[in-house]
C-alpha cells in the first residue's frame, strides 16, 4: 500500500513538473529575446517527461494512441508540410547566405514539432491541464502587450506622438499587430470562460486596452482581422448556444465600456494624422498590389516556379536582386543594404509568400492545413461546446485567414497551433474512457 502511494506521488510530481515547464515555454515562446529560457524550459519538460515515462509507460502510450487516433490527419498534414520545407531547403536558390536555408528551416520548426510530439505522448485529456495551457498563452500575450504599451503610460509621449506619421515612432509599434492577431482571440474567449469575477474584470479591461493599442499601430489588416474574428466567433457562439446572450451578466456595464472605447477611438482617429492617413490610403496603401504585379511573374517564369527558393528571407532578396539588376526596383523596399541590395519587404499574402519558399507543393499543403484547422476547430466546438476550440477558431480566422490575406506569416505558429488541438481537448479522455 505504501509503495503504491509512493508511486502515485512520483507520477504526479513528474507530470506536474512537465506542466510547469510547458507553461514556462509557452510564456517565453512568443518573446524573441528569451531564447535561453525557451531552451531550458524545453529541456526541463522533456527531462521530466522521460522520468514520467519510466514509471508510467502504459499510460504514456495510451495517451499517444488516443491523441493520434483523433488528430492523425491534421498531424500528418503538418508533418508533410514540414518535410516539403526541409527537402526544398536542401536545394536552395542561393548558397550566398549567412545561414543555410536548411538550418533556418530546422531552427524555426524544431521547437513547435517537438512540442507537438510532447503533447501527443504526455497530454492525457485532463481538463486542468488544458486550462492552464490556455491561460499561459493569455498571460504571455498580456506580458507582450505590456512591453508594447510602454509609451501609453507617458502623457507627454501621448500628446507628441499621436500626430507623427512615422512607423518607427508610433505610440505602439506595428510589429505588435502580428502578435495581436494570433493571441487576442484567446484573451477574448478567456474573459468569457473565466469564472473568477476579479480575473474576468481584469481580462475585460485588457481587451479594451489591447484593442486601443491595435488601433494605434495603424495596421489596417489587423483592424479587419479583429472585426472578422468577432463576426465569426459571434455567429458560431450564438448559432450553437442561443441562450448565451441571456447568460451574460452586467450587460449595462459592458455596453458602457464599449461606448467609452468607441468614443476614445474616434477621438484618437480624428486627432492623429497617422491614423487618418491610414484610412485615406485604403486597403492598398502599402503597395502590396504593386509587389504582386512586379515580383510574382518573376518566379512563375523562372526555373524555380515549381520548387520555390528555399526557406529564408535572404533567398527571397537574392532572387529579387538578381532580377532587379535587369529591370530596376521591384516595388516597396527599405533602401539598400551594405552589399548594395534592396531590402525588399516580404509583404505578399501568406500562401503566396510560402509559394516563394516552398513552391507549389508547400503552398498547397499550407492552404490545406489552414482550411482543415479552421473547419476542425468549428467541428470540435459544435460537438463538445469547448470554448477553447472557439478561441482557436477565432485565432485562425484573424491571423492565418484574414491577416494572412495581406501578410506573410512565419510558419512556427501554425505548427504550434496543431499542438493546441491536442492540448485543448480535455473531452478526449472522458469519451475514450467511456468507449473502452
Amino acid at each position: 500500500m505504501n509503495k503504491s502511494i509512493k508511486f502515485l506521488k512520483k507520477e504526479t510530481f513528474f507530470d506536474n513538473c512537465v506542466l510547469v515547464f510547458v507553461c514556462i515555454y509557452l510564456i517565453s515562446e512568443f518573446r524573441g529575446h528569451l531564447t535561453a529560457i525557451k531552451s531550458i524550459s524545453f529541456i526541463g519538460a522533456y527531462l521530466f517527461f522521460i522520468l514520467d515515462y519510466l514509471i508510467n509507460k502504459e499510460n504514456i502510450f495510451l495517451n499517444f494512441r488516443r491523441n493520434f487516433k483523433k488528430y492523425k490527419l491534421i498531424i500528418i498534414i503538418a508533418l508533410v508540410f514540414c518535410i516539403i520545407m526541409l527537402i526544398i531547403s536542401l536545394f536552395p536558390y542561393s548558397n550566398n547566405v549567412k545561414v543555410s536555408s536548411f538550418t533556418l528551416t530546422l531552427r524555426y520548426i524544431k521547437r513547435p514539432l517537438f512540442f507537438m510530439l510532447l503533447m501527443l505522448f504526455w497530454f492525457d485529456g485532463a481538463k486542468i491541464k488544458s486550462y492552464i495551457i490556455f491561460y499561459s498563452v493569455i498571460f504571455s500575450f498580456l506580458w507582450l502587450s505590456l512591453d508594447y504599451s510602454i509609451n501609453l503610460w507617458n502623457p507627454q509621449n501621448f500628446t507628441t506622438m499621436l500626430d507623427i506619421n512615422n512607423g518607427d515612432d508610433r505610440m505602439v509599434s506595428r510589429e505588435y499587430a502580428g502578435e495581436f492577431d494570433l493571441y487576442f482571440p484567446f484573451l477574448f474567449l478567456g474573459a468569457i470562460i473565466c469564472a473568477n469575477k476579479i480575473l474576468k474584470s481584469f481580462f475585460i479591461v485588457c481587451i479594451f486596452v489591447t484593442l486601443f493599442m491595435i488601433l494605434l499601430t495603424g495596421a489596417r489588416g489587423s483592424w479587419l482581422a479583429v472585426v472578422s474574428m468577432f463576426l465569426v466567433v459571434g455567429i458560431i457562439l450564438f448559432k450553437c448556444n442561443k441562450s448565451f446572450l441571456t447568460a451574460i451578466k452586467n450587460k449595462k456595464t459592458i455596453f458602457i465600456c464599449i461606448m467609452i472605447f468607441i468614443c476614445i477611438s474616434i477621438f484618437a482617429i480624428f486627432n492623429s494624422d497617422m491614423l487618418k492617413s491610414r484610412f485615406k490610403q485604403g486597403l492598398d496603401g502599402s503597395g502590396r498590389m504593386q509587389i504582386l504585379e512586379l515580383r510574382l511573374p518573376l518566379i512563375i517564369n523562372s526555373n524555380r516556379a515549381f520548387w520555390g527558393l528555399g526557406y529564408g528571407k535572404e533567398q527571397y532578396i537574392n532572387f529579387l536582386h538578381d532580377h532587379s539588376q535587369k529591370i530596376g526596383e521591384l516595388g516597396v523596399n527599405g533602401g539598400k543594404d551594405e552589399l548594395g541590395r534592396y531590402r525588399y519587404f516580404h509583404d505578399e499574402p501568406l500562401i503566396i509568400g510560402q509559394y516563394y519558399h516552398s513552391g507549389v507543393l508547400g503552398a498547397f499543403m499550407l492552404a490545406i492545413l489552414i482550411l482543415y484547422m479552421f473547419f476542425k476547430s468549428i467541428k470540435m466546438y459544435i460537438s463538445t461546446s469547448n470554448l477553447l476550440f472557439l478561441a482557436l477558431c477565432g485565432s485562425i480566422v484573424s491571423s492565418f485567414i484574414v491577416r494572412g490575406f495581406f501578410e506573410n506569416y512565419l510558419t512556427p505558429q501554425i505548427i504550434l497551433f496543431v499542438s493546441f488541438f491536442i492540448a485543448f481537448d480535455f473531452q478526449n479522455r472522458q469519451k475514450t474512457t467511456q468507449n473502452e
